[in-house]
């Protein structure tokens, strides 16, 4: 019988191994993912899949679209793509009032293809969106070079995090692998433009067909795939997109136009690819933005966050329901008014602030964009008395 000494030298051996750490990482991959999944979704297991998250609002209205999206694939509807039939009809083009999800189809429209119910069919759609958004996120962070077991935790938050779970009562927000999924393949895109490829030089004349322009097209249809599947994150991607590159041109002047002039191929695939795919979507808003008019100024504003509206929680909130008391009468009573993140991550964000600024010349350009973007957004879209900047 080994002694115990013997056990843990081979235990320790087993550990150097590098196929017994892939499958230590791979094992906490797995944990991270299952405990996360079952967690936000613990509502849904535990009734067996009968209860739906959110209201009687978004999530039934959610459940139709996507029904009518998947009888018009399947050349069962009877109306066009843009007027489903349902209560709405005879009204036209009543999805450009509000959301399209055809981008979204691939986590409903399997179910529906092997017999599932529609309503069953939406409970199997929400579960497979964070699952989506879990493994395009653990992609992306991987390809950024962060371990194992780290990417898999930044997939976890970026899936099933808090401010994921606040998106239940709007299922259309669930459908947010896209986004990541095109910034792993422009990455992708751009690293193989680097490289002095076999095939990048016998395609000379025919440079459009290299691997590098293949990614950057497929980011490209992605970052449209966002909009088609749910318009709002779509918006705020490209607000996103927007005040990084202002931080780059600002900031990073030079570098950045020097990157522009290297990688301008694949940027112009990029965006050749996006602006086709998107063109249908546009045309049919503008459209009916043309006929039906769009919101005024006013009541987009009143729509935005006071600042107020950064320090409030819900009312239902478990820890900081005393601090929705001390704010209580000064914002309105609306969910969307109260986005408070937390006393940890606030605090958090704080410190980085000050560690980034202490150590400026060890700092990552990156971490400076980050605080950039967020800042822009929150200088941008908050409301200061009536208006906003």
């Amino acid at each position: 019988m080994p002694s115990a000494d013997s056990h843990n030298k081979t235990l320790i051996t087993d550990l150097s191994n590098p196929e017994s750490i892939l499958s230590f990482n791979s094992l906490g991959v797995l944990l991270i993912f299952f405990f996360s999944m079952i967690q936000f979704h613990w509502t849904q297991f535990q009734s067996g899949l009968d209860l739906t998250p959110g209201d009687l609002g978004d999530p039934r209205f959610v459940n139709i679209i996507l029904e009518h999206g998947y009888q018009w694939l399947i050349g069962e509807s009877n109306t066009s793509f843009w007027s489903p039939e349902w209560n709405f009809y005879p009204q036209q083009h009543t999805l450009t009032q509000s959301e399209v999800m055809i981008g979204s189809m691939i986590s409903y429209a399997p179910f529906r293809l092997i017999g599932i119910n529609p309503f069953a069919s939406f409970q199997y759609f929400i579960i497979t969106c964070s699952i989506l958004n879990f493994v395009a996120a653990f992609l992306l962070a991987r390809s950024l070079k962060i371990s194992s077991i780290g990417s898999a935790l930044a997939a976890s938050i970026f899936a099933y995090g808090l401010c994921r779970s606040g998106f239940t009562p709007h299922p259309q927000l669930l459908a947010h692998w896209w986004t990541p999924l095109g910034i792993y393949l422009g990455i992708k895109s751009l690293h193989l433009s680097t490289k002095n490829e076999s095939s990048d030089i016998k395609l000379k004349k025919f440079y459009f067909f290299s691997k590098s322009n293949t990614f950057a097209a497929f980011a490209g249809i992605c970052f449209s795939l966002q909009f088609w599947s749910a318009f709002y994150l779509g918006f705020f991607c490209a607000i996103a997109a927007i005040a990084i590159g202002s931080f780059l041109l600002l900031f990073q002047f030079n570098s950045t136009i020097n990157h522009i002039k290297k990688y301008y191929i694949q940027g112009l695939v990029f965006l050749f690819a996006a602006g086709m795919t998107l063109s249908p979507l546009a045309f049919a808003y503008f459209e009916t933005a043309r006929n039906f008019g769009t919101r005024p100024d006013y009541v987009v504003i009143q729509s935005m966050p006071k600042i107020v509206a950064w320090l409030t929680p819900t009312t239902s909130s478990l820890f900081y329901s005393w601090l929705y008391k001390l704010n209580e009468g000064a914002h309105n009573n609306h969910m969307e008014f109260s986005i408070f993140q937390g006393t940890i991550p606030t605090f958090c964000f704080i410190i980085g602030i000050a560690y980034c600024l202490r150590n400026r010349k060890n700092t990552n350009p990156l971490i400076y964009n980050c605080i950039f973007t967020m800042a822009a957004i929150f200088l941008f879209f908050t409301r200061i008395g009536q208006d906003t900047i």
